[in-house]
């Protein structure tokens, strides 16, 4: 009985990025559905097929990271180091991960699903553990590329309007935009995760 009020959302949300978006807003919206695809239709069986959900995510996250960033912003400098920072940082997460995982035995049976993990990992070899820290990659990932394309749109205008500052400045105007984000964005993804649970 909700399908229809769900749909009828989803559809004034569309219909309201392509009055606001107009070009802009129909690649948003096939970003957006490519990105959706790429965790049901590749992510979803990779992980089932028993590949590592923390490799998978990894792969999927730089995947749809650079479509869509590709996609909104075209092939420009700007876009590329937001690529390249996203996936870095997703790459640093993801090892961070391993470590802190094996150092403090997260094992990911706390969650509501536990019970239904066990029974499909003793069927495909699912490890559970890491199918946690692939929730908090893609939860977190929106976050992660708008931070970076912030940082490298904000260093790009400086360095148009200020050319001559040279590498060294820009990195530094680069450093301090982030400290200032850095704060705010802890703090949205903190509120995410906690709302979520």
């Amino acid at each position: 009985k909700r399908q229809p009020y769900i749909y009828g959302f989803v559809g004034l949300l569309l219909i309201i990025i392509l009055m606001i978006g107009k070009s802009k807003g129909m690649r948003t919206i096939i970003s957006l559905a490519f990105t959706l695809y790429a965790i049901v239709g590749l992510l979803l069986p990779m992980i089932f097929s028993g590949f590592s959900p923390i490799i998978s995510t990894i792969f999927i996250v730089i995947l749809t990271t650079g479509y869509s960033l590709f996609m909104l912003n075209g092939a420009s400098i700007k876009t590329w180091v937001a690529v390249i920072a996203t996936s870095l940082g997703v790459i640093i997460s993801g090892l961070s991960f391993l470590v802190l995982s094996q150092l403090i035995h997260i094992s990911g049976f706390n969650t509501d699903q536990a019970e239904a993990l066990i029974i499909i990992s003793q069927q495909t070899g699912l490890k559970i553990n890491e199918v946690l820290f692939s929730g908090i990659l893609i939860s977190g990932l929106g976050a992660v590329m708008d931070v970076a394309m912030s940082i490298s749109s904000t260093i790009e205008e400086i360095s148009h309007q200020n050319p001559e500052l040279g590498v060294k400045g820009l990195f530094l105007s680069g450093m301090r935009v982030g400290k200032d984000m850095m704060g705010t964005m802890s703090n949205t993804l903190i509120l995410a995760f906690a709302g979520g649970s």
